[in-house]
């Protein structure tokens, strides 16, 4: 059985005798496979990728929060100190930040250059 994550709670898993493939939701532990839909049971496909889910390594709360700060402007990650001085959202949002500071820096050295 081959199984694909989608995002945290969502997966893909290919069926073993057709050539279909169904979505397991393992908060909710529901599949939309036949079995799981008409017979309203946990199927093969939830247990797989509970086992698979286990297996995979979780992300850590600082690693969440690097995510996330990725994809904010400069000005939300900067108001974003305000409401989280310490822990991992804190770290996290510095780091973006230095990592954004330091592009421009290279890429203000890169225009003089070649200006």
């Amino acid at each position: 059985m081959t199984i694909h994550r989608i995002n945290e709670t969502l997966y893909a898993v290919e069926s073993e005798s057709t050539d279909r493939s169904y979505t397991v939701n393992v908060q909710a532990q529901s599949c939309s496979c036949p079995d799981a839909t008409f017979r309203n049971r946990a199927c093969k496909h939830v247990a797989a990728v509970q086992e698979f889910a286990a297996a995979m390594p979780q992300p850590t709360a600082y690693e969440k929060a690097m995510e996330k700060a990725r994809k904010l402007s400069t000005e939300k990650l900067t108001s974003s100190l305000d409401l989280y001085p310490d822990g991992p959202v804190a770290g996290a949002i510095r780091i973006e930040l230095a990592r954004r500071k330091l592009a421009e820096q290279r890429q203000s050295a890169l225009r003089a250059v070649f200006a």
